[in-house]
């Protein structure tokens, strides 16, 4: 009488539980860490997304504001009012482009704080 299967089901037994020890030990540690990693993934790459639509919507709605009112308007008028050589040394400093990007950043932030969630 053959008796080997015995061992190789003691073996097969141990194996078994080895496996589901090292799981329980270091698996659900790691499968844990795994998902985390994951889920602030997601979180991040969710927020990002978010953020952009939120800024993209506040310049939408200062320029709307900006031409609705008439200050536009008012800037190319006072643009044009100043001599050429004035204007030629204010683009030479890129005077208008900083003016530009000063003038949308503080209504667009002033909208920003009334979004729920854009958290500025």
């Amino acid at each position: 009488m053959d008796i080997t299967w015995i061992a190789t089901w003691f073996n097969a037994v141990t194996v078994f539980f080895q496996a589901c020890w090292d799981f329980i030990t270091n698996g659900i540690y790691t499968l844990l860490t795994d998902f985390l990693a994951v889920a602030v993934e997601a979180y991040v790459y969710s927020m990002v997304k978010f953020k952009l639509f939120c800024l993209k919507l506040a310049f939408d709605v200062v320029s709307e504001i900006a031409t609705d009112t008439g200050a536009a308007a008012l800037l190319q008028s006072a643009w044009g009012g100043l001599s050429g050589d004035v204007q030629s040394t204010l683009s030479f400093f890129s005077v208008p482009q900083g003016l530009t990007l000063i003038l949308a950043a503080i209504p667009t932030k002033l909208v920003l704080r009334m979004l729920p969630g854009a958290g500025v």
